[in-house]
């Protein structure tokens, strides 16, 4: 058998988080299904309560997420958000196998198997199959329908009645559906998974491996659910897909899912013709073609080589002449799932499709039985660079959070991920032309969200999140690096508002003095009057700079500098705080060469200040495409020379020429101009414009601008001529 073209069973996922996100509970019942379940006499469904919790996201067809689907687990009932995502949290569940029921408009009913723990979280995935009428008949006709995809279906005349009773007489609405298990999307489409019980054996629980299934729904022109009349069975053939008709069995038994027991129930049989099954059935469901298989638990987990969990990484099983299941770690680096008992497995990670990244051996089991193993993911990322490895650790004003959702957002999809106490390391592997844009936290236990976490480099695999602060104080200022950083906040921050300048710019910086030892921060944001993305560069009366600068430094880390590509302002409230984001390449200043690009990120809230000046003297100044404005500049008239000072938290200027009017100074003598932007200086020159436009008395004002290049004399190897241009008042 080619059992990389069998599809046989599911990976049990078990995430031991807690998820409430977005949740949305809905009190009055709703009834989506007006059928009466079928009950089996004598068997009755395992039951042992656990607490524990349950989240996924429920798709259609296109794999576009679903908002507003209902979802009915047990007794409990949400309904999905914008992500198609759904949480249900610490509520009682079954350990041997709770059903997730989705119902959509125009799609038929979903569902999934999952077999919670006590105390984590099951992660689940559902695609909805579009309610697509395949064709209608009379009911007083019959009628022989032919299904896309090689099945039909024989209707007897007068053979249809309302489900749950009542004789019925008109049109008959099918939707019908073939569901290839050599297709990967199968697992997802069908209901439950493929445990199943034998009335006939006692009710021996079972596997099954799978050689076709046919979805089949009868509704009314009122949309009214219809079923097979007692008496008038039905003739369906499912086809065998190509690459299992030379295994097909001349008879294989025939088999329908239950709701009612969230299991596969075996009910008369289908013999083979033409590549075909052809059997008779008495109701409608999803029927499949199935041998039984004996069957038992495999249960892994990975670590990575410092130890700690791998979460979120796809894991595959082949078991020989078996077929292929996948599952997905949790934050404990684990998964577990039914397998066929007795059978070699090999076990390994990565698409399958482009060759597995890592892959082990495992001789043939025939009981529960635990694995563990440690991978190196610098190598497997040097296998297969589609990984972006996201390590992290969160914490709450000092203490570990216990459970959060970690969601990763890109431009194809939304993905979340469970996340524990435990320093974590995610795996998130991408599609094809797949970038992650975004990421975003959520404290389970308070629903504290963070702002986003928005990414600029797509170069390196690895993104650090490590000791991310879920709890921030009032104002903050929280950055880090992308490879191997970790989270570094400036306190004591004040914004300043200078709208005496055009464009007005908010300064936000730290208030503690630049000193040996302590730390600096500042950032411009120019023209900023409300919410919006700030990326990129803006121009205002001929000078092009970009709408944000910054520059970070301190003790015992690199410092800092220059413009972020992704800026975006979440909140602008002049009665409250403004919030921000950012991303981008900034530049560090390692052994004094302006070098080393490296992407910086992180997230900000300052309280908003109005303007208090009561003198507008300034210096507007554009540096190499970076603007700085500087206020309460005062200067001097000694011996024939101006001179004016100015000592801020991030800057050092000097402005000084031989003269004591107004006039064009361009070219005639050295301006010195000292101007440090973190590690970012200029002057003295000779600047090629220089005018004064005004010259007042003592207690007036000197005004004028000026134009030119000047090396950065701080940086003997830097032989780069830098543009500078301002004004002065």
């Amino acid at each position: 058998m080619n059992f990389k073209n069998v599809f046989y069973f599911a990976l049990v996922l078990l995430f031991c988080t807690q998820c409430r996100k977005d949740e949305t509970i809905i009190d009055e019942p709703i009834l989506i299904n007006t059928e009466e379940p079928i009950l089996l006499d004598g068997y009755t469904t395992p039951f042992q309560a656990v607490t524990s919790s349950v989240f996924g996201q429920i798709f259609n067809e296109n794999n576009d997420p679903l908002e507003g689907v209902r979802i009915i687990v047990e007794d409990h009932i949400v309904v999905t958000d914008k992500n198609g995502l759904f949480t249900l949290s610490e509520i009682s569940l079954n350990r041997e196998g709770s059903l997730v029921k989705a119902s959509y408009d125009g799609y038929i009913i979903g569902s999934r198997t999952f077999y919670p723990q006590e105390g984590t979280v099951s992660r689940v995935k559902i695609n909805l199959i579009p309610k697509k009428v395949l064709e209608s008949f009379n009911s007083s006709a019959g009628a022989l329908l032919e299904v896309e995809g090689g099945a039909s279906i024989l209707f007897e005349p007068n053979g249809i009645v309302y489900a749950g009773g009542g004789a019925y007489t008109g049109t008959v609405n099918v939707y019908a559906k073939v569901l290839d298990p050599t297709n990967n999307r199968t697992i997802t489409e069908m209901p439950g998974d493929l445990s199943a019980i034998r009335p006939t054996d006692s009710f021996l629980e079972t596997g099954l491996i799978s050689y076709g299934m046919l979805l089949i729904e009868l509704y009314s022109d009122d949309n009214r659910k219809l079923q097979l009349a007692e008496g008038v069975p039905a003739q369906i053939t499912i086809p065998v897909p190509e690459s299992l008709k030379e295994e097909a069995q001349s008879t294989i038994p025939l088999w329908y899912f239950n709701e009612n027991v969230a299991k596969w129930v075996e009910e008369g049989e289908a013999i083979l013709e033409n590549g075909v099954y052809t059997g008779t059935v008495t109701h409608f469901s999803f029927w499949s073609c199935n041998i039984a298989v004996d069957h038992t638990t495999i249960c892994l987990t990975f670590i990575d080589e410092a130890g700690k969990p791998i979460n979120g990484m796809e894991v595959f099983i082949k078991a020989t002449n078996s077929g292929i299941g996948s599952g997905i770690t949790d934050p404990d680096g684990f998964v577990s799932g039914i397998i066929p008992a007795n059978v070699p497995l090999t076990i390994c990670t990565g698409a399958l499709v482009n060759g597995a990244t890592w892959s082990v051996e495992l001789s043939p089991i025939s009981t529960k039985s635990d694995f563990s193993y440690t991978l190196d993911f610098t190598e497997i990322l040097e296998i297969d660079p589609r990984f972006k490895v996201i390590p992290g650790h969160l914490t709450c004003e000092g203490v570990n959070v216990k459970n959060a959702l970690l969601k990763v957002q890109s431009n194809q999809r939304t993905s979340f991920y469970g996340i524990n106490e435990q320093p974590f390391t995610v795996f998130h592997l991408l599609g094809e032309g797949e970038i992650i844009e975004e990421i975003q936290i959520t404290d389970l236990r308070n629903q504290i969200s963070t702002q986003d976490i928005v990414l600029y480099d797509e170069t390196s695999s690895i993104i650090s999140v490590r000791d991310y602060e879920m709890c921030p104080p009032e104002e903050y200022f929280y950055f880090n690096t992308l490879i191997g950083g970790q989270w570094r906040s400036f306190n004591g921050l004040e914004m300043t508002k200078v709208d005496f300048v055009s464009p007005g710019v908010i300064q936000i910086r730290a208030t503690i003095a630049p000193a040996i030892g302590q730390d600096l921060f500042t950032m411009n944001i120019h023209g900023a009057e409300s919410t919006g993305d700030y990326s990129g560069e803006m121009t205002h009366d001929g000078r092009t700079f970009k709408k944000v600068n910054m520059a970070l430094g301190g003790a015992g880390f690199t410092s800092f500098r220059g413009s972020p590509q992704l800026i975006r302002l979440t909140s602008f409230d002049k009665n409250g705080f403004i919030e921000g984001e950012f991303s981008g390449q900034l530049f560090s200043d390692p052994q004094n060469i302006p070098a080393n690009p490296q992407t910086v990120f992180g997230r900000f809230r300052v309280r908003y200040e109005e303007p208090q000046f009561d003198v507008s003297s300034f210096l507007d100044v554009v540096i190499n495409g970076e603007r700085q404005v500087e206020t309460g500049l005062t200067g001097s008239l000694s011996g024939g020379t101006f001179s004016t000072d100015l000592n801020s938290l991030d800057s050092s200027i000097r402005l000084e020429f031989d003269g004591d009017s107004i006039g064009d100074y361009s070219n005639v003598n050295e301006v010195a101009h000292f101007f440090n932007l973190f590690n970012f200086n200029l002057g003295p020159t000779t600047m090629n414009e220089f005018e004064v436009t005004q010259f007042e008395d003592v207690g007036g004002f000197v005004n004028g601008h000026f134009k030119g290049e000047s090396k950065n004399p701080r940086y003997i190897q830097d032989d780069n001529l830098y543009p500078i241009e301002g004004f002065f008042s």
